[in-house]
């Protein structure tokens, strides 16, 4: 993105105060038109919007995200999260579960 190159991010929640984005104050913050802004919004990775349906953004998210990017092909880039290892149980027995009943277990 053209405009984030110029800018320093701050660290995520610095004084934004829950301030909300739209589209438009995406275009002004990335100095960038509608179609990429539109593109940037729907790209993966980038904040959800707190709205389904229309294009509204908390800034905290967005610096959370754009300082994550600043860290990417650095030392300091966040490692992906690793999938956990899968559990393994013993089967279970055959039968009903529980003790048997203590008729059956005289007769045996």
């Amino acid at each position: 993105v053209r405009g984030m190159a110029q800018q320093r991010p701050a660290l995520p929640g610095a004084d934004n105060h829950g301030a909300i984005l739209d589209l438009e104050a995406l275009q002004r913050r990335y100095d960038i038109g509608k179609t990429k802004a539109t593109e940037l919004a729907s790209s993966d990775g980038f904040p959800r919007s707190v709205v389904p349906g229309m294009h509204r953004y908390p800034l905290a998210a967005i610096e959370a995200w754009e300082f994550a990017h600043s860290l990417q092909g650095t030392v300091a880039e966040p490692k992906p999260a690793l999938a956990p290892p899968p559990v393994v149980i013993a089967p279970p027995s055959r039968g009903r579960p529980g003790r048997k009943p203590a008729a059956r277990q005289e007769a045996a």
